[in-house]
């Protein structure tokens, strides 16, 4: 199996094949340079990414879903869904934490679910790009529950 490329030719950090899944089923149809293919030998938990893609796959290899950068991904989460993901620096120990949360929720609503105790038993990240693919995930966990 060929090893996946973390990013882009831009430094753009691309999803994992089950961030890439999550946000197939989602709804998630905007085309991309990268995308999970599989073999027909080959099980989905093995997929394999295509160095290059133009829009034709080899005989042996069918389409799968497209894979996106993170910032894509949070992007749409934020314009389509009115999911954002709020990346913040904690200071006292040097780490990111994250936070995924519906827009639409309200002030009121936001604060109940959002409380210390959140902030508490939040996991902290030592860069901000893990802290953002955690938020990323988190705000397609949010999607998924929500259908």
């Amino acid at each position: 199996m060929k090893a996946q490329k973390e990013y882009n030719e831009y430094g753009d950090k691309l999803v994992s094949m089950d961030a890439a899944l999550d946000a197939d089923i989602c709804g998630f149809r905007i085309p991309q340079i990268e995308c999970y293919t599989i073999s027909a030998r080959v099980p989905k938990e093995k997929a394999l990414i295509l160095e290059e893609w133009s829009g034709m796959i080899s005989d042996d290899q069918s389409f799968l879903c497209f894979r996106p950068t993170i910032t894509c991904l949070q992007k749409w989460l934020r314009e389509d869904h009115n999911i954002h993901v709020f990346i913040s620096y904690r200071m006292n120990v040097g780490k990111w934490g994250v936070d995924a949360y519906d827009m639409t929720m309200g002030a009121k609503k936001y604060v109940e679910t959002r409380t210390m105790k959140k902030f508490n038993e939040q996991v902290i990240y030592d860069t901000y790009d893990e802290a953002l693919e955690a938020g990323v995930s988190e705000g397609l966990q949010l999607l998924l529950r929500s259908k």
